[in-house]
Protein backbone atom coordinates (compact mmCIF):
# COMPACT_ATOMS: atom_id res chain seq x y z
CA UNK A 1 0.00 0.00 0.00
CA UNK A 2 1.17 3.51 -0.75
CA UNK A 3 0.19 6.68 1.08
CA UNK A 4 0.36 10.20 -0.37
CA UNK A 5 2.11 12.63 1.97
CA UNK A 6 2.59 16.26 0.93
CA UNK A 7 2.10 15.31 -2.72
CA UNK A 8 4.77 12.57 -2.60
CA UNK A 9 3.99 8.86 -2.55
CA UNK A 10 5.59 6.88 0.24
CA UNK A 11 5.33 3.37 1.59
CA UNK A 12 2.64 2.81 4.18
CA UNK A 13 3.82 3.14 7.79
CA UNK A 14 2.40 1.79 11.02
CA UNK A 15 0.59 5.10 11.45
CA UNK A 16 -1.66 4.11 8.54
CA UNK A 17 -2.71 0.92 10.32
CA UNK A 18 -5.04 0.59 13.33
CA UNK A 19 -3.46 1.36 16.67
CA UNK A 20 -1.76 -1.54 18.47
CA UNK A 21 -1.73 -1.49 22.24
CA UNK A 22 1.72 -0.98 23.70
CA UNK A 23 2.52 -2.04 27.27
CA UNK A 24 5.59 -0.75 29.08
CA UNK A 25 6.38 -1.74 32.63
CA UNK A 26 10.11 -1.14 32.84
CA UNK A 27 11.84 1.67 34.71
CA UNK A 28 13.89 2.94 31.76
CA UNK A 29 12.18 5.28 29.33
CA UNK A 30 10.89 3.62 26.14
CA UNK A 31 12.79 4.21 22.92
CA UNK A 32 11.06 6.01 20.07
CA UNK A 33 11.10 4.08 16.79
CA UNK A 34 11.43 5.70 13.38
CA UNK A 35 8.81 4.43 11.00
CA UNK A 36 10.04 5.33 7.53
CA UNK A 37 12.74 7.91 8.05
CA UNK A 38 12.29 11.62 8.66
CA UNK A 39 10.11 13.58 7.77
CA UNK A 40 7.59 10.81 8.48
CA UNK A 41 6.19 10.71 11.99
CA UNK A 42 7.87 8.70 14.72
CA UNK A 43 5.77 6.28 16.74
CA UNK A 44 6.50 6.48 20.46
CA UNK A 45 5.61 3.56 22.74
CA UNK A 46 3.01 4.81 25.20
CA UNK A 47 3.50 4.48 28.92
CA UNK A 48 0.93 2.24 30.61
CA UNK A 49 -1.34 3.23 32.17
CA UNK A 50 -1.90 6.43 30.21
CA UNK A 51 -4.72 8.89 30.87
CA UNK A 52 -4.90 9.44 27.09
CA UNK A 53 -6.06 5.84 26.56
CA UNK A 54 -9.53 7.21 27.34
CA UNK A 55 -9.52 9.15 24.05
CA UNK A 56 -11.43 7.20 21.36
CA UNK A 57 -9.29 5.91 18.45
CA UNK A 58 -6.18 7.38 20.05
CA UNK A 59 -2.85 7.10 18.22
CA UNK A 60 0.45 8.14 19.80
CA UNK A 61 3.11 9.79 17.64
CA UNK A 62 5.55 12.67 17.34
CA UNK A 63 7.27 14.74 14.69
CA UNK A 64 10.35 15.41 16.82
CA UNK A 65 13.73 15.55 15.06
CA UNK A 66 15.33 13.72 18.00
CA UNK A 67 15.17 10.02 17.14
CA UNK A 68 15.31 8.98 20.80
CA UNK A 69 12.96 11.62 22.20
CA UNK A 70 10.28 10.22 24.51
CA UNK A 71 9.10 13.50 26.06
CA UNK A 72 7.71 15.12 22.91
CA UNK A 73 4.48 13.15 22.46
CA UNK A 74 1.35 13.85 20.42
CA UNK A 75 -1.92 12.02 21.02
CA UNK A 76 -4.49 12.15 18.22
CA UNK A 77 -8.01 10.76 18.42
CA UNK A 78 -11.74 11.34 18.10
CA UNK A 79 -14.24 12.89 20.48
CA UNK A 80 -16.75 10.72 22.35
CA UNK A 81 -20.10 10.68 20.56
CA UNK A 82 -21.84 12.72 23.27
CA UNK A 83 -19.26 15.54 22.91
CA UNK A 84 -19.24 15.82 19.14
CA UNK A 85 -20.40 19.12 17.66
CA UNK A 86 -23.37 19.00 15.27
CA UNK A 87 -23.61 21.22 12.20
CA UNK A 88 -26.14 23.39 14.08
CA UNK A 89 -23.79 23.79 17.04
CA UNK A 90 -20.97 24.57 14.61
CA UNK A 91 -22.94 27.48 13.16
CA UNK A 92 -23.73 28.80 16.65
CA UNK A 93 -20.03 28.79 17.57
CA UNK A 94 -19.06 30.28 14.22
CA UNK A 95 -21.32 33.23 15.04
CA UNK A 96 -18.71 34.18 17.70
CA UNK A 97 -16.21 35.01 14.94
CA UNK A 98 -15.01 38.64 15.19
CA UNK A 99 -15.51 40.91 12.19
CA UNK A 100 -11.83 41.78 11.76
CA UNK A 101 -8.60 39.85 12.13
CA UNK A 102 -6.49 40.91 15.09
CA UNK A 103 -3.16 42.73 14.78
CA UNK A 104 -0.24 42.86 17.20
CA UNK A 105 3.15 44.62 17.34
CA UNK A 106 6.17 42.53 16.34
CA UNK A 107 9.73 43.86 15.97
CA UNK A 108 8.61 47.42 15.42
CA UNK A 109 5.76 46.79 13.01
CA UNK A 110 2.16 45.62 13.15
CA UNK A 111 1.40 42.04 12.14
CA UNK A 112 -2.11 40.99 11.11
CA UNK A 113 -3.08 37.42 11.93
CA UNK A 114 -3.68 35.04 9.04
CA UNK A 115 -6.94 33.90 10.63
CA UNK A 116 -9.64 35.29 12.94
CA UNK A 117 -9.67 34.35 16.61
CA UNK A 118 -11.53 35.04 19.82
CA UNK A 119 -10.24 34.38 23.34
CA UNK A 120 -12.34 33.62 26.42
CA UNK A 121 -11.37 33.23 30.05
CA UNK A 122 -14.16 30.69 30.60
CA UNK A 123 -15.29 28.38 27.78
CA UNK A 124 -18.52 29.34 25.98
CA UNK A 125 -21.52 27.44 27.32
CA UNK A 126 -21.62 25.05 24.34
CA UNK A 127 -17.99 24.02 25.01
CA UNK A 128 -18.17 23.55 28.77
CA UNK A 129 -18.84 19.76 28.60
CA UNK A 130 -15.85 19.46 26.26
CA UNK A 131 -13.71 21.49 28.68
CA UNK A 132 -14.72 19.27 31.61
CA UNK A 133 -13.81 16.14 29.62
CA UNK A 134 -10.48 17.67 28.64
CA UNK A 135 -9.60 18.44 32.26
CA UNK A 136 -10.32 14.83 33.22
CA UNK A 137 -8.09 13.57 30.40
CA UNK A 138 -5.12 15.89 30.94
CA UNK A 139 -5.34 16.48 34.68
CA UNK A 140 -4.71 20.21 34.11
CA UNK A 141 -7.13 23.06 34.86
CA UNK A 142 -8.35 25.18 31.96
CA UNK A 143 -7.78 28.90 32.46
CA UNK A 144 -8.27 30.16 28.88
CA UNK A 145 -10.11 29.15 25.71
CA UNK A 146 -9.14 30.20 22.20
CA UNK A 147 -11.42 29.88 19.18
CA UNK A 148 -9.64 30.16 15.81
CA UNK A 149 -11.73 30.61 12.68
CA UNK A 150 -10.34 29.47 9.33
CA UNK A 151 -12.08 30.16 6.01
CA UNK A 152 -10.98 30.58 2.42
CA UNK A 153 -7.19 30.84 2.28
CA UNK A 154 -6.75 31.44 6.02
CA UNK A 155 -3.75 29.61 7.42
CA UNK A 156 -1.34 29.49 10.36
CA UNK A 157 2.38 29.95 9.93
CA UNK A 158 4.87 27.65 11.64
CA UNK A 159 5.37 28.63 15.28
CA UNK A 160 5.68 27.36 18.83
CA UNK A 161 3.10 28.25 21.46
CA UNK A 162 5.62 29.01 24.20
CA UNK A 163 6.91 32.39 22.91
CA UNK A 164 3.51 33.30 21.44
CA UNK A 165 1.66 32.60 24.73
CA UNK A 166 3.73 34.11 27.58
CA UNK A 167 2.60 32.98 30.99
CA UNK A 168 1.45 29.55 29.87
CA UNK A 169 2.29 26.83 32.41
CA UNK A 170 5.42 25.03 31.26
CA UNK A 171 4.89 21.62 29.65
CA UNK A 172 1.11 21.83 30.15
CA UNK A 173 -0.65 19.89 27.37
CA UNK A 174 -2.38 21.84 24.60
CA UNK A 175 -5.49 20.12 23.25
CA UNK A 176 -6.50 21.20 19.75
CA UNK A 177 -10.01 20.36 18.52
CA UNK A 178 -11.19 20.57 14.91
CA UNK A 179 -14.77 21.14 13.80
CA UNK A 180 -16.17 21.54 10.29
CA UNK A 181 -19.65 22.30 8.89
CA UNK A 182 -19.74 18.84 7.26
CA UNK A 183 -17.96 15.47 7.26
CA UNK A 184 -16.51 15.88 3.76
CA UNK A 185 -12.97 14.43 4.11
CA UNK A 186 -11.75 16.38 1.07
CA UNK A 187 -12.14 19.59 3.07
CA UNK A 188 -10.34 18.47 6.24
CA UNK A 189 -7.26 20.58 6.99
CA UNK A 190 -3.78 19.10 7.54
CA UNK A 191 -1.77 19.92 10.67
CA UNK A 192 1.98 20.09 10.12
CA UNK A 193 4.94 19.65 12.45
CA UNK A 194 8.24 21.44 11.80
CA UNK A 195 11.67 21.21 13.49
CA UNK A 196 12.95 24.30 15.36
CA UNK A 197 13.65 27.21 13.01
CA UNK A 198 17.46 27.02 13.39
CA UNK A 199 17.67 23.22 13.10
CA UNK A 200 19.60 21.85 10.13
CA UNK A 201 16.42 20.06 9.00
CA UNK A 202 14.17 23.08 9.59
CA UNK A 203 12.51 22.79 6.17
CA UNK A 204 11.40 19.18 6.65
CA UNK A 205 7.84 18.62 7.83
CA UNK A 206 5.47 15.91 9.03
CA UNK A 207 1.72 16.02 8.59
CA UNK A 208 -1.47 14.60 10.08
CA UNK A 209 -5.08 15.23 9.03
CA UNK A 210 -7.43 16.95 11.46
CA UNK A 211 -10.80 15.27 10.92
CA UNK A 212 -14.17 16.60 12.00
CA UNK A 213 -14.75 16.22 15.75
CA UNK A 214 -11.14 15.17 16.31
CA UNK A 215 -8.61 16.17 18.93
CA UNK A 216 -4.83 16.42 19.01
CA UNK A 217 -3.00 16.75 22.36
CA UNK A 218 0.50 18.25 22.19
CA UNK A 219 2.20 17.20 25.43
CA UNK A 220 5.57 17.22 27.17
CA UNK A 221 8.29 19.12 25.32
CA UNK A 222 6.41 19.53 22.02
CA UNK A 223 6.59 23.32 22.17
CA UNK A 224 10.37 23.25 22.76
CA UNK A 225 11.20 20.59 20.17
CA UNK A 226 8.73 21.38 17.39
CA UNK A 227 6.80 24.09 15.60
CA UNK A 228 3.38 23.54 14.04
CA UNK A 229 1.33 25.09 11.26
CA UNK A 230 -1.89 24.87 9.23
CA UNK A 231 -1.25 25.43 5.49
CA UNK A 232 -3.51 27.11 2.96
CA UNK A 233 -6.04 24.82 1.27
CA UNK A 234 -5.37 23.59 -2.25
CA UNK A 235 -6.42 26.03 -4.98
CA UNK A 236 -8.69 23.38 -6.51
CA UNK A 237 -10.91 23.67 -3.42
CA UNK A 238 -11.66 27.36 -3.99
CA UNK A 239 -15.44 27.86 -3.93
CA UNK A 240 -16.00 25.08 -1.38
CA UNK A 241 -17.06 25.69 2.21
CA UNK A 242 -13.55 25.73 3.69
CA UNK A 243 -14.50 26.78 7.20
CA UNK A 244 -12.73 25.11 10.11
CA UNK A 245 -13.26 25.96 13.76
CA UNK A 246 -10.28 25.21 15.96
CA UNK A 247 -10.72 25.19 19.73
CA UNK A 248 -7.73 25.08 22.07
CA UNK A 249 -7.70 25.10 25.87
CA UNK A 250 -4.74 26.62 27.71
CA UNK A 251 -3.37 26.53 31.25
CA UNK A 252 -1.73 29.73 32.45
CA UNK A 253 0.28 29.92 35.64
Amino acid sequence: MEVKTLGVKRKASVLDAPKKETIWEGKAQPTASRVHGYPDLIVVPALTPSRYDAVPDVVTHTGCVDKKCTTCVVYQGSLPADLQISSQAFEALWALKPRDKASFPHRGRMITLTRSQQAFQAPPLALQPLAAWTQRITGYPITATLLAFYEGQDHLKAHSDIPSCPGMLGHSPIPSFSFYPSDNPLLFRPFRFHPPIHHKSSKKISEVTMRNNSVLFMTGTCQEHMRHSVPKPAKKLVGQDLRRLNVTFRTFA
